[in-house]
């Protein structure tokens, strides 16, 4: 990925960095969203935990930036983000954000805020298939198991 406007503003802004080894997690749903990251190298996974299972709804890499609800009043963690590999992350404090973006136009401003419901929206419905499908591949597996029937084979209901 090229030089991304969000690496350009952490860099030029001397925000505070952090690292995090493969499979450390940054935070999770429901906890306080101070602040945003943006990912200076490596991979992170944004994921959603339903029914006790992590589900990994979206991998960020360098240049890219995560943690920002600004369509939420009182902004928390709608999923829960951990290092994929070993990664260096700015981390950009809320106020600081949202003073870079004070500038942006009505309609811009309506555009983040569109875009950041509809990848919630998003993300959570890619939980939610997910999901269902793993239950129906372990109910099949459940019944494969029994000798009823298996892969391909008529099921009466």
């Amino acid at each position: 990925m090229s030089h991304s406007p969000a690496l350009a503003y952490a860099e030029a802004g001397g925000f505070s960095q952090m690292r995090a080894f493969a499979g450390d997690v940054l935070y999770t749903e429901g906890m306080p969203a101070l602040h945003l990251y943006v990912v200076k190298e490596g991979e992170v996974d944004l994921f959603l935990m339903r029914d006790e299972k992590r589900t990994v709804v979206e991998t960020l890499r360098r240049g890219q930036c995560f943690g920002f609800e600004p369509h939420l009043a009182q902004p928390v963690r709608l999923h829960g983000a951990a290092a994929r590999s070993f990664c260096e992350l700015y981390v950009v404090d809320n106020p600081s954000a949202m003073q870079a973006l004070a500038p942006a136009s009505d309609l811009l401003w309506g555009l983040l805020l569109t875009a950041s419901e509809r990848l919630a929206a998003a993300h959570e419905l890619v939980a939610r298939r997910v999901s269902e499908e793993h239950e129906l591949l372990e109910g099949e597996a459940l019944l494969d198991a029994d000798g009823q029937h298996g892969p391909g084979r008529a099921v009466e209901r």
